[in-house]
């Protein structure tokens, strides 16, 4: 069979989400379907679509956006039901990010990069988050922000490529923040105390920041999930990275690559 069969371009779209590119229905109807590892939803718009707002979808009874955010998004690809598959998205440079990479599923799903057990809780996927380090140059060894000594601290962190942003619990937020803050040395323009969202953002250019890294540590999850964890790698922190799912073998595999073709 075809290889093209077992793949799909995808790409950023206004700069927030990441859509497949599909082609659906006997006369090839195009569809851009935002792709979601935390979902075992498969939705897209039949032709003659309106949007409906303020109705209960699924178990939600307050909706504040839309998918229709997103013009370009006709519906949801979620990923849970899947045996093997991977992706490598593009990251946020103007240059780069408006590229198509690829999605690819069973046997042609790209293999690369150090595998570690992968542990599947209501069709979500989770990884132990073991440290999270910096870099401020790159001649510098590795200064850890956290570092989990045993087992049972360490930090249960869903894989989803739904939301954008990397989440995690205050304490270890507030933790890196405060090395940034140091390493930055630049003014924070938010006023203290706010509860807006971005809470950080400082006068200066990308050269104040090119050469800080901040590198997370996962190892293979443990058997249990803590229901109470907040912590989400969002998509953005799996650009430029081959991430692949094989969930056969209860696995994930990543590896930094160029991912836009």
């Amino acid at each position: 069979m075809d290889a093209k069969k077992f793949k799909s371009p995808f790409r950023m779209h206004e700069d927030v989400v990441y859509l497949a590119e599909m082609e659906i229905g006997e006369q090839q109807q195009k569809q851009y379907l935002m792709i979601d590892t935390g979902s075992s939803l498969v939705w897209t718009q039949r032709y003659d679509y309106q949007p409906k707002f303020r109705m209960v979808f699924g178990c939600a009874h307050q909706e504040r956006i839309a998918l229709t955010t997103v013009k370009d998004c006709t519906g949801i690809l979620g990923l849970d039901r899947k045996t093997r598959f991977s992706y490598c998205a593009p990251p946020r440079m103007p240059s780069i990010s408006r590229r198509d990479s690829w999605l690819h599923f069973g046997s042609h799903a790209q293999i690369s990069g150090k595998k570690v057990p992968l542990v599947i809780r209501w069709g979500k996927y989770y990884l132990t988050l073991t440290a999270i380090t910096y870099k401020y140059n790159i001649l510098m060894s590795p200064v850890p922000v956290i570092a989990y000594k045993s087992r049972k601290d360490y930090l249960h962190t869903m894989v989803d490529t739904g939301p954008s942003l990397q989440t995690l619990p205050s304490s270890s937020h507030d933790d890196q923040l405060k090395e940034i803050d140091a390493i930055i040395k630049s003014e924070n323009v938010v006023k203290a105390g706010t509860s807006s969202w971005p809470r950080h953002s400082y006068l200066g250019t990308m050269d104040n920041v090119k050469d800080i890294t901040v590198t997370l540590s996962f190892e293979g999850a443990a058997n249990r999930v803590d229901d109470s964890s907040k912590a989400i790698l969002g998509m953005f922190a799996q650009t430029t990275i081959n991430v692949e799912y094989d969930l056969l073998r209860g696995e994930i595999a990543m590896d930094p690559i160029r991912c836009a073709r």
